[in-house]
Formats: structure tokens, C-alpha cells, sequence
């Protein structure tokens, strides 16, 4: 199973084992001893999953296929804790991370996926819709998203909300697109998911794929331009935060729900800083995927009013120097960081060029075929939401298109 099983010659012709081995092994063994009820520790999790499929050499097709099968059950025994907790939203994790994993192993060997990698993922795909059906029954029986003390928990409670909803959003979509194995849960989403969102959900950055995910849901439910109107007042709420002296700038995606908590209660709580040398303002990762929906929305009007301050900010963008990059949780050097400055005017016609573009080159390809696991990683890991790849799932989702 994964890396330290495979070197068997060496330690059985008495060599040491290798620190790649010993790492992985400490490793497993940090996850088997989390007690289940936390976030899935995913940085944790990458260095396996990079070890087990050897993304730092060539694979051949056969041994890839043998690799992933390992790495499905090193996943399995990963999670052995957070299963038995229950803890569905860390299950989801750790498989995506899997699907994903194994997707840009394929891509990067050239090895073909369907004919090798895809009866594991393809298993793993049907466990994480189980999953997501679980989540829907629990929700809907608890009538209440908190989790254990509400009184220590109300710091999470809208993080944790707006992500149950993106999540029952996901589901529905998916279910939608194939077929709803369990037909009861359609009246349990839809009674689940609100109208509109509770005030104060946008906890950071990194809440906006979980934002647009509801939005798309929305859109499919019960169509109407209100919808769009609605991701308007984001974006101009979001250029508020970021173009203003009066207010704390707003999170990276590369800060999670937690780190924020932490960073606002430090002087309770007496810890350090997570932000501590990091600044966020002036800076955006997502003003310019929702300015791309009010284009396709043709929302010519309501783009000119908010043009002015969206020319202030710069909009930060980074691309993987190979696609299949992009299923990994950190690229490291191996991605190019991009800051795009817009013009005080610009012509519509050139804009709405620039948001016309869908095809998500820095995606692997296999992950785009299925479109409802791309909208589930983006929403786990706010920071892979690139402008392309939401270009991509706004194609497929969302429905608007008056280019």
C-alpha cells in the first residue's frame, strides 16, 4: 500500500528505508491520530498522495493503475478517524483530493485514464454522492446547522452554513445532470437551501465559489434577473472592502473560515496572527469572476457603475505551468502568478470578448469532463477557482449566456 510497500527490494536486501518511506509512515500516522471531528488536515494528505502515484518521475500506464488503486486504500485507511466520526465534509475531502490526484497523474504521464485510472475514481465519485446524500438527511433531521456547543461554535456557524448550502447546491445540480438515486432528497434540498443567504456569509475571499454555487442552484430553481443582481451587490460589496481605508480588507482564498476566526480573535484567544506579514488590500482574486457574470448577463449598465472601482484593484491570477498542476493542492514554483490592472475605459465589445473565452487551458481534461467534481474541488479548495476555471463552470452552470 502507497510508497513504503513498494520499495520492498531494498529493505529485503537489507537497506535502510528510504526518508521518503519513513515521512509517509509518520504521516499516516498523524492522520490515524486526529480524533475525526476536525478539518480534514489536507496538507497533510498531498504529500502521500504525491509519493504513493511518484509525481516526481515518469509512471508507465500499469504500475500508474496499480498506484492509484493504492492510493484509494491509503485514503480509506487515512480517514479511518474522520470515519468513524461521521465527519462526511472531511470524507469529501479526502476523496476529492484523491480524484483529483489521480486525474493529474494520468494527465502528466500521458497515460489514458478511462483505459487505467477511472474504475477507482469513478468508485470514489460514488462514495462522495453518498456522502453528499448523507449530509442532506442529516441536515435536514438536525433543523439546525450547528454542531456540538453553540455558544464556543457561533464564530463558524455562517462559514459553515454557506458551505453546507454549496454543497446541497452541488448535489442537486449533480443529481439533476444523471439521475437523483435517492428521489426524496429533491424536496429535502430545496427546502434545505434558503432563498437568499443570512448577512455577514461573506467571511472572506474564499467564500465566493461556495456564493456562486448557490447562486447557479438559484438560477436552476427559480430563474429571474434577481439572481444577478444579487452577485452585482457582491462584487460591489466585495470593491468596497478592498478599495476602502475604513474597513479590514477581506481574506485571501488562500485563508480558510478557521484562519479568519483566528486572525479575529487572536487577543481572546492569545495565539498568533495567521495573517501576520500578509496584506489584502487593493487586491483580488474573484472581482473579476463576478464581473464576468454581469458581462454574460449583459449587464451593461450596472458593469459601467462599477467599473471605476474594479480599475483600482488589482486582480490576481495563478496559472499552473502544466494543467494537470491544477489538481494538486500546492504547485509550488510550478505555476506563474499574474496581476492584471484594467484600463480606466475600455470597450464593451473588448470585455465582453475577454469573459466569451471558456475553454479552462489550465485544467486537466479529464477533470473538466466531469464538470459537477470540478465544482466540488473549487468549493473545498476556494484558491483552485481560478478566472479560468470559473469561466468554465459559469458555461455549464449558470446558464447565462447573452454574448
Amino acid at each position: 500500500m502507497g510508497d513504503w510497500t513498494r520499495n520492498r527490494g531494498a529493505t529485503q536486501d537489507g537497506g535502510d528505508v528510504g526518508p521518503s518511506e519513513m515521512a509517509d509512515f509518520g504521516n499516516l500516522v498523524k492522520l490515524l491520530n486526529y480524533k475525526g471531528d476536525e478539518l480534514f488536515p489536507a496538507q497533510i494528505l498531498d504529500p502521500l498522495l504525491r509519493n504513493t502515484l511518484r509525481f516526481s518521475q515518469e509512471v508507465k500506464a500499469n504500475e500508474l493503475s496499480r498506484r492509484v488503486t493504492s492510493a484509494a486504500v491509503m485514503t480509506a485507511v487515512a480517514l479511518h478517524s474522520f470515519s468513524r466520526r461521521k465527519n462526511h465534509f472531511a470524507e469529501i475531502t479526502a476523496w476529492t483530493m484523491f480524484i483529483t490526484y489521480a486525474i493529474a497523474a494520468c494527465e502528466k504521464n500521458g497515460v489514458n485514464y478511462s483505459k487505467h485510472c477511472k474504475e477507482a475514481v469513478l468508485a470514489a465519485r460514488d462514495g462522495i454522492y453518498d456522502l453528499l446524500g448523507q449530509i442532506c438527511e442529516e441536515a435536514s433531521d438536525r433543523g439546525t446547522l450547528v454542531e456540538g456547543d453553540p455558544f464556543s461554535e457561533f464564530a463558524f456557524y455562517r462559514p459553515r452554513a454557506l458551505m453546507i448550502y454549496a454543497l446541497m447546491a452541488i448535489y442537486w445540480m449533480w443529481s439533476e445532470a444523471e439521475t437523483w438515486k435517492r428521489p426524496p432528497h429533491k424536496t429535502l434540498v430545496e427546502n434545505l437551501i434558503p432563498e437568499t443567504l443570512p448577512q455577514d456569509w461573506l467571511w472572506g475571499e474564499g467564500a465566493i465559489p461556495n456564493f456562486l454555487s448557490f447562486a447557479w442552484y438559484r438560477k436552476k430553481v427559480a430563474p429571474s434577473l434577481d439572481h444577478d443582481t444579487m452577485i452585482a451587490a457582491v462584487l460591489a460589496e466585495l470593491l468596497r472592502n478592498k478599495t476602502s481605508e475604513e474597513q479590514e480588507p477581506l481574506a485571501s482564498p488562500y485563508y480558510g473560515a478557521e484562519e479568519v476566526v483566528q486572525h479575529q480573535y487572536r487577543h481572546v484567544l492569545g495565539c498568533q496572527d495567521p495573517f501576520e506579514g500578509d496584506g489584502f488590500e487593493g487586491v483580488s482574486y474573484f472581482c473579476e469572476s463576478l464581473m464576468m457574470c454581469l458581462v454574460r448577463a449583459n449587464l451593461k449598465q450596472r458593469c459601467q457603475e462599477l467599473w471605476r472601482d474594479f480599475t483600482k484593484v488589482n486582480h490576481e491570477r495563478l496559472t499552473p505551468n502544466q494543467a494537470w498542476q491544477f489538481g494538486l493542492l500546492r504547485t509550488g514554483d510550478a505555476a506563474k502568478n499574474e496581476t492584471q490592472i484594467y484600463p480606466p475605459t475600455v470597450q464593451w465589445s473588448d470585455l465582453q470578448e475577454t469573459c466569451r473565452e471558456h475553454s479552462a487551458a489550465d485544467v486537466p481534461a479529464d477533470l473538466k469532463a466531469d464538470s459537477s467534481l470540478l465544482l466540488l474541488y473549487v468549493n473545498i479548495f476556494p484558491f483552485r477557482s481560478s478566472f479560468s476555471a470559473t469561466k468554465f463552470l459559469h458555461k455549464k452552470f449558470d446558464g447565462t449566456w447573452l454574448l
